[in-house]
């Protein structure tokens, strides 16, 4: 082909493309005009017609019922920002779940591609949630339950591929079946989770009981894609309380050693690896702090503490275990440790016992529990806070079995299995 051909066809079809390119961005323009001006002149003065079809999409998207008692809408800018008041969530068994009185969200234009709703941010004003873990470990918000059988990631996962998701001034109150603790209530609670893709970022600040703390900041990091699939997720969470009573928090929270007293000042990051706890680091300024680092040893009752612990699950197990590396993880002195475990195996030894501890406390909560109800009930109460304690973090109560004969700790073994006998002849008779 002579070379003027092949100039006259290049020049052909770079001005076919350039003409193409041209229409399709008029097009588009004009569509979206279009579109702008029938939401404008049509969609907005009939808004509240359209109060049924959102309600009804809201529902297909999350897998839940959803109710709007009034709709109302108005631009801000090229953003289409939708009122909603008296919106009712219903649980499985068509009863109101949760009522929000107030909504604001901007939607985005996400929604015409995708074919589901789609918001650029979603804020919510003073709701009042319930958050609960049952006795079998079932997480549920406002009676909506967020395990996979019953929820199905419906709405945790909408609410996941939603942009921002803010809620201002809430009251939230948490109770948790599985522990046997008392009801602990958060007020003035301000959240705010932003979303791209599997990547997820949030912050909380709350003010919890007077007796228990000072305004409590919680953010965190994380990256999964499901919550139907939390073994995979993976982040790191940042605590910090400026005051806080160390004891009075045990209904609540598993401490890895014995608090009976403690108060001052808490910031402590946890790092999560593949839906498990993988490390923890805290810096402490705490007064008058009691404590124990295990059941074969004495009390220690200091005028102060203050400085940086730590803990770390190591992947290489324990026979590559050091009290070097121990040191080096928890961000202490090998001296400093060595004063209380002189080597491995009796750091192994305190690891066991003060878990020992830890599940005795567990079990000794059910006191109550087992008391009011019959003996059926009682066992399974039992079973399943045992499960529940070795679910938490298998891999320590693997080693920990492995362990326990090499280390000469069967006697602390004995020990704490003939404080559970005891407790369950005492609750038979």
């Amino acid at each position: 082909m002579p070379a003027i051909s092949i100039f006259r066809l290049l020049h052909v079809s770079s001005l076919w493309v350039y003409r193409a390119v041209t229409w399709s961005i008029l097009a588009c323009a004009f569509a979206s005009a279009l579109i702008i001006l029938v939401v404008r002149f049509w969609v907005l003065p009939h808004m509240g017609e359209y109060r049924e079809p959102i309600a009804r999409q809201l529902s297909e998207a999350t897998r839940q019922r959803v109710t709007i008692g009034n709709l109302d809408g108005h631009w801000s800018g090229l953003n289409l920002q939708l009122s909603l008041g008296d919106v009712v969530v219903y649980d499985h068994t068509n009863q109101p779940a949760l009522r929000l009185q107030k909504v604001e969200s901007t939607l985005s234009w996400w929604s015409l591609v995708l074919g589901e709703p789609r918001f650029d941010s979603i804020e919510l004003f003073h709701p009042e949630l319930n958050v609960r873990r049952d006795t079998h470990g079932v997480f549920s918000v406002a009676g909506i339950e967020l395990n996979e059988s019953a929820d199905g990631g419906g709405v945790s996962d909408w609410l996941l591929r939603q942009n921002e998701i803010s809620i201002r001034n809430a009251s939230i109150t948490w109770n948790d079946e599985l522990r046997a603790a008392p009801e602990l209530a958060l007020t003035q609670v301000d959240f705010r989770l932003e979303n791209d893709g599997s990547h997820h970022r949030f912050g909380l600040r709350a003010e919890p009981p007077a007796a228990l703390a000072t305004p409590l900041d919680v953010r965190g990091d994380f990256t999964g894609k499901t919550v139907t699939a939390l073994a995979q997720w993976n982040g790191q969470v940042f605590t910090q309380l400026d005051y806080t009573d160390i004891a009075a928090w045990r209904a609540w929270v598993p401490f890895p050693v014995s608090f009976p007293h403690g108060k001052g000042a808490v910031r402590a990051w946890l790092t999560l690896n593949n839906g498990e706890l993988a490390q923890i680091t805290a810096d402490v300024h705490l007064a008058q702090v009691t404590t124990r680092l295990g059941l074969d040893l004495p009390e220690l009752d200091l005028a102060e503490l203050k400085g940086r612990v730590g803990w770390k699950l190591l992947d290489d197990g324990y026979e590559s275990l050091s009290t070097n590396r121990v040191a080096e993880a928890a961000g202490v002195s090998v001296g400093s440790l060595y004063q209380y475990f002189p080597n491995k195996e009796a750091l192994l030894h305190g690891v066991m016992m003060q878990w020992g501890e830890t599940a005795m406390t567990r079990v000794l909560a059910l006191r109550e529990t087992m008391a009011a109800s019959n003996l059926v009930e009682g066992i399974k109460a039992v079973v399943r806070e045992t499960v529940e304690l070795n679910r938490e973090n298998a891999k320590l109560h693997r080693v920990l079995l492995e362990q326990v004969p090499k280390v000469g700790a069967l006697d602390g073994l004995e020990q704490m299995n003939r404080r559970f006998e005891e407790l369950l002849a005492a609750w038979l008779e």
